[in-house]
């Protein structure tokens, strides 16, 4: 009885954690358009501001979902999650997770 005690308790604490870094990384999400990839990272435009973001790093689940580096994904919007690295003295923003939004046409009755 004490050791599944000790295993719910367990869960419920990673279940905890892992619900507190979802909710960190949920302000860092974005809706961008696809605009290619260079040597340099993966580029998308920002629907907000229209500023191009690079991300030199994604996250290996990230690119085995979309292949990224085909260019059939230019200019699909996207819902892109990041979070920051620091890399030396400064940070860089890496895909967590990728999301195609579908749009739609809204003059349909």
């Amino acid at each position: 009885m004490k050791k599944f005690l000790i295993l719910l308790i367990l869960l419920g604490t990673s279940s905890m954690i892992s619900a507190q870094e979802t909710a960190k990384n949920a302000d860092k999400v974005i809706h961008a358009t696809y605009d290619g990839y260079d040597g340099d990272g993966f580029y998308f435009i920002n629907q907000k501001d229209n500023q191009k973001m690079l991300f030199v790093r994604i996250s290996p689940p990230v690119l085995k979902k979309f292949d990224l580096m085909d260019d059939t994904s230019i200019g699909k919007l996207f819902e892109v999650s990041y979070d920051l690295e620091k890399v030396g003295n400064s940070e860089q923003p890496v895909i967590i997770n990728l999301e195609k939004i579908y749009e739609t046409d809204s003059n349909d009755d």
